[in-house]
């Protein structure tokens, strides 16, 4: 249960502030507060619909974890679910096309990178 933990003192260590960050032990939390500010176009951290935004190094993804399907439509009403995220550290592509890796906590218990596919317009692939 530390990988929020891990995302949040990444954020803190990178600057950000308890008035812009909701720096918490459960993904869920910022994530719901990022998704607030990205519908009222304010603060720091918005939270954006996977299939209209490419994301960029620095910012946070959210994954489904334990078989859920949590979509967007439901972080933006909840702010408990099981759930994990990781910060983008690189957007590239390769002779597979285009991806990205994150570092996050909690991958296979220790820190660790992942690599995500995208679509040729940059947005991650379902």
């Amino acid at each position: 249960p530390w990988s929020a933990v891990f995302v949040s003192w990444c954020v803190k260590r990178a600057g950000a502030t308890a008035s812009q960050f909701a720096f918490a032990a459960a993904h869920a939390k910022f994530v719901h507060a990022a998704i607030a500010n990205g519908e009222a176009e304010k603060g720091v951290f918005r939270g954006r619909r996977p299939a209209q935004y490419a994301p960029k190094i620095g910012d946070i993804l959210q994954n489904n974890r334990g078989g859920h399907r949590f979509d967007y439509d439901f972080a933006r009403t909840h702010s408990r679910y099981e759930s994990h995220s990781a910060i983008v550290i690189e957007v590239g592509s390769d002779n597979r096309g285009r991806y990205l890796r994150t570092i996050g906590g909690n991958e296979a218990d220790s820190v660790g990178m992942k690599e995500v596919r995208l679509n040729a317009k940059g947005m991650v692939k379902n």
